[in-house]
């Protein structure tokens, strides 16, 4: 008699196999190799760069105009607005090239390494070496039915999955947080618009989440790797869950404390406070 479940159950099992194998693979080999941005986007940079330069001297020209004739009017001295006007400027023309720069360099030679370190022993993994894991282990009773089985493969096969979709998007925002902080340093120069702070605090989040969920990726790995116990078992559901949705930690850490934008923007006000405390003493 054909054994129709068991032809399914087989199909399923052998689609996750099949779908592990190629992300291991992909993961091992292709997700931290890095290459230079695309050229449209360093089109895009140059044309931003240029049109930047633009609006950066128009938004200073009018701040210059604008405090002169403020000075005049209430009678005072016009150098404490003047000297905040210059050191805004030096600072957003030197962030324009320095953002950048740090963003690759913290993505270079920080976060690919890191991955690269993690995710050594993926190339040797493969989805029958985990299959016969989990049968061999202390959860081989619980898991020979061949249905419960598919389950745990799938939930498991389903946070990889959404891990590499997630590895792609962190890229592809890298690329954008990278084509885009010429406008965010030219903001330094905005009373009212500076989005520098939320440029660093997305470079931070960025760069915490892709740390912790490589991490959170290679431990699960490592724990399908050696005999499995209820504890691990546990904790391979609960890693494959938070691949899916994201550590809350990351979520909070710079955006719901306030603390990120805190320490990021008091260099500018630094800044900016002593140029009007040389002012005043002159």
């Amino acid at each position: 008699m054909f054994d129709f479940e068991g032809k399914i159950l087989d199909f399923f099992e052998s689609s996750f196999r099949s779908i592990f194998d190629s992300i291991f693979i992909f993961l091992s080999d292709i997700v931290f190799s890095h290459d230079k941005m695309p050229n449209f986007f360093i089109d895009l940079y140059g044309v931003f760069l240029v049109i930047g330069s633009a609006v950066m001297l128009v938004l200073v020209s009018f701040k210059v105009v604008q405090a002169m004739i403020q000075n005049a009017a209430s009678g005072g001295s016009n150098q404490i607005a003047l000297s905040d006007i210059v050191v805004r400027t030096l600072l957003a023309s030197a962030m324009i090239p320095i953002m950048p720069f740090i963003l690759l360099f913290i993505v270079g030679k920080v976060v690919y390494p890191l991955g690269e370190y993690m995710f050594k022993s993926m190339g040797e993994s493969s989805a029958k070496g985990v299959v016969d894991v989990l049968r061999a282990s202390e959860l081989g009773e619980f898991l020979g039915s061949q249905i419960m089985l598919i389950i745990v493969l799938g939930i498991i096969t389903i946070g990889v999955t959404v891990f590499t979709v997630k590895m792609c998007i962190y890229h592809a925002d890298l690329i954008l947080l990278q084509v885009l902080s010429v406008w965010a340093a030219i903001s330094i120069i905005a009373d009212d618009n500076n989005y520098a702070s939320v440029w660093w605090r997305e470079v931070l989040s960025q760069v915490t989440t892709i740390v912790v969920q490589v991490a959170i990726m290679a431990g699960m790995v490592q724990l399908l790797s050696n005999d499995i116990t209820w504890w691990s078992f546990m904790l391979i559901i609960g890693f494959s869950v938070l691949l899916i949705r994201g550590p809350s930690v990351t979520r909070h850490m710079w955006y719901a404390t306030g603390s990120g934008k805190a320490a990021i923007g008091q260099a500018g006000k630094i800044a900016t406070r002593i140029s009007m405390l040389r002012g005043v003493t002159r």
